[in-house]
């Protein structure tokens, strides 16, 4: 049985993403997360403001998961406060699509409180 290549893999999930416009539906998914969890739940976002976060794209992943019994696609944002000088993310932003392009997930998290000033 031939097997097929990590590049024909890479190559077919790439193009998925790209007909999908994963990418853009994940930025505009991150934003909207964040704007509802200003109003619903301020406290969610840790001292930090909608403004300051910026959302930066990491990966995309092909997940095959047998508990759920199906394969989908998650894209996934670092979330990053410009001049902050924390050296890394803030949090993080994944889209869960099915191979059609059905959204049917995402989760926002913050990692990373506001450091209190002294």
């Amino acid at each position: 049985m031939s097997h097929p290549s990590t590049n024909s893999i890479v190559a077919t999930l790439s193009a998925l993403a790209a007909a999908q416009n994963l990418r853009a539906s994940a930025f505009k998914g991150c934003r909207t997360h964040l704007t509802s969890l200003t109003e619903d739940e301020p406290d969610y976002l840790q001292g930090w403001s909608v403004e300051e976060i910026e959302p930066h794209f990491r990966s995309y992943s092909l997940v095959l998961d047998e508990l759920l019994g199906w394969t989908y696609v998650e894209t996934q944002l670092d979330l990053h406060v410009p001049g902050a000088d924390l050296g890394c993310p803030i949090g993080t932003y994944r889209l869960i699509t099915r191979l059609d392009g059905t959204v049917t997930d995402d989760f926002l998290t913050i990692d990373m409180p506001r450091p209190i000033d002294t």
